[in-house]
């Protein structure tokens, strides 16, 4: 019944050439650590991606992040002061706290279901998504098979995808060999 759980969202890494962090890191794993400790000067930034053109957005999600972290551990419920309610969870379909710049949308409680949902279009049509005949593995390893996405899809829907982009696989073929 505690749980409050949240997405990190910024991704306003430099676009330098060739390397492309925008894209290769986006918002990654343990990107938001030097968030939480409410580091916009990137002294913690070990990913090198903090410049003058993304410190504004940055500070924004960095005095967020550290408010709710700090108000967590000293009262017991994470608070935004400047920011929406952060509700507990208490299901998969209901809401988490979005942690991104105004450019990005801002710090708002989203569905996670409008989310995955939004995950599926970028797949299905995103200008940056894989070739065809990675579609349907994704889609499975994905949404069936992950537990960060349990209950946001079934074999029927991995069968129009399938059908769609030409798999030729079945959805168990792409179960993991180890589940966590």
């Amino acid at each position: 019944a505690e749980v409050w759980t949240y997405r990190f969202d910024w991704d306003e890494a430099p676009a330098i050439p060739f390397i492309r962090p925008d894209i290769l890191l986006g918002a990654c794993h343990a990107m938001e650590m030097p968030f939480v400790f409410r580091d916009a000067a990137g002294e913690f930034d070990i990913f090198q991606v903090n410049t003058p053109f993304n410190r504004v957005g940055r500070a924004e999600v960095a005095r967020a992040m550290g408010d709710a972290w700090t108000s967590f551990a000293r009262d017991g419920v994470p608070t935004l002061p400047d920011g929406p309610a952060w509700a507990r969870r208490r299901d998969a379909a209901e809401d988490s706290l979005v942690f991104d710049s105004q450019r990005g949308g801002g710090v708002r409680m989203a569905a996670m279901a409008s989310l995955v949902d939004s995950l599926k279009r970028e797949l299905m049509e995103g200008a940056g998504a894989p070739a065809p005949a990675l579609r349907a593995r994704l889609f499975a390893r994905t949404f069936l098979w992950s537990p960060l996405f349990a209950g946001h899809a079934d074999a029927s829907e991995y069968e129009q995808v399938r059908q769609r982009f030409g798999g030729e696989a079945s959805a168990e073929s792409y179960r993991p060999l180890v589940e966590v």
